[in-house]
């Protein structure tokens, strides 16, 4: 998550008369961002239950002229015996305060996140198949799309190392546009991964592609003896597709004053000790993890 200073300022205007009521919001940040506003979480449907909980630290560039600048995140993949779940925990924690913060009071929650993606990540085993959600920055709406269940072609290598107590092997591969290298271990006997990286004959503790634009670090693992369910919760949802869902990211990057603008959001940046406004030219850092097959 990157962690920025930032206000948000809602204006509720009601007329008189007339049963509706204006809402204007305001973000105010030292720098502008994309801001990710909480959701609802407390509907939703159980479909399995995980038996490990392994949590990853994460840290990107998300802007390829800025290397030395890292955004970070702590990552969760639950384990099931039909599935797994990958999402952020940071962005979890938000959706579970401001779900609770609804129900006490009728204004509205203050918490939001900036982050590069706000994504889940659900792989059907059975089904042979993967679903995501990406979640639109300012807004509630969340787009969906579903593959094949897809594995990386790994070359393991001999090369070994220690990860939390636990032995592991090497192992690279070229995926999705990145070339990564993986730390995995037999010790733990599941095939999954942090994101879409899986397919090795033990759980992947720690993986990263080699500019090191994003590192994927296991920090946790909790083998469970009580059952913790993983959830899809019940959003409203619009169907897409792979390619189109990379068409749209790269447009409301490329194009963030506009899509602001059109989502009637009005954000003002501090330059010289004056609040300004962004501009319609606006244009944010694009270095997605995927980039094309």
């Amino acid at each position: 998550m990157r962690l920025k200073n930032y206000f948000l300022l809602v204006f509720i205007l009601v007329f008189t008369g007339v049963a509706r009521a204006q809402v204007k919001i305001k973000y105010a940040m030292d720098e502008p961002d994309m801001v990710l506003t909480y959701m609802d979480i407390s509907k939703y449907n159980t479909l399995d239950s995980a038996y490990l909980h392994v949590t990853y630290h994460l840290s990107m560039v998300c802007d390829t002229l800025n290397p030395t600048v890292l955004s970070k995140d702590m990552m969760v993949l639950q384990i099931g015996p039909n599935l797994t779940k990958f999402y952020s925990e940071s962005i979890y924690k938000n959706d579970s305060i401001c779900t609770e913060l609804a129900k006490k009071t009728i204004n509205l929650p203050l918490n939001d996140v900036a982050v590069c993606q706000g994504y889940e990540i659900f792989n059907y085993y059975h089904e042979n198949k993967s679903k995501v959600t990406n979640r639109m920055p300012f807004s509630n709406n969340i787009y969906v799309y579903e593959e094949n269940l897809s594995a990386p072609q790994w070359k393991i290598d001999d090369e070994s190392a220690k990860i939390l107590g636990f032995n592991c092997q090497k192992a690279e591969t070229t995926f999705k546009g990145r070339h990564y290298i993986a730390w995995f271990s037999s010790e733990i006997p599941s095939n999954s991964g942090p994101w879409k990286l899986r397919g090795l004959p033990g759980l992947i503790l720690k993986v990263s592609d080699i500019q090191k634009h994003y590192v994927f670090e296991c920090v946790g693992i909790s083998r469970l003896k009580s059952k913790e369910p993983i959830k899809e919760y019940q959003w409203k949802t619009r169907k897409t597709s792979l390619d189109d869902w990379s068409k749209l990211d790269k447009n409301y990057h490329k194009r963030a004053g506009a899509y602001v603008k059109n989502n009637n959001i009005n954000i003002v940046v501090l330059r010289n000790g004056n609040w300004e406004p962004i501009q319609d030219e606006w244009e944010m850092p694009y270095n997605p993890i995927e980039r094309g097959n």
